[in-house]
């Protein structure tokens, strides 16, 4: 069971992505804005963070920008999926270069989001 921090500003695919994350006994916490994302990993100390690009306040970018240049090193390395509905290749390269771990697009498949959440909680709990 691993702690899964989702950053999404649209309720219905947070809520579909959290339903995918609570049947796979993982504990989550959503948060619909960027500022509050960055406020809850803080607090919440997840595992993993699921973040959208495109989000009010402060966007995914800024997330990501923020977490990497943490002093934490335990907040500075947690594994980040970008789950976007951007599907650019300038996107998905600044979002590599700023230290996401791996991009899916939506729509997603299932197995695939779930086969990406698997591999960064393995990696991370081995890193």
């Amino acid at each position: 069971m691993a702690r899964v921090l989702i950053v999404e500003d649209e309720i219905g695919v947070a809520q579909v992505v959290k339903a995918q994350l609570e049947e796979m006994n993982h504990q989550v916490m959503v948060a619909y804005n960027g500022e509050d994302g960055i406020n809850y990993v803080m607090d919440f100390r997840p595992q993993l963070i699921i973040l959208d690009l495109k989000l009010p306040k402060v966007d995914g970018f800024e997330v990501i920008r923020r977490i990497r240049n943490n002093a934490d090193p335990e907040i500075r390395n947690i594994p980040i999926l970008v789950l976007s509905g951007y599907g650019y290749e300038y996107e998905k390269e600044k979002s590599f270069a700023l230290g996401a771990n791996d991009y899916l697009v939506k729509p997603y498949e299932r197995d695939v989001l779930v086969k990406k959440i698997n591999s960064l909680l393995s990696s991370e709990a081995k890193g």
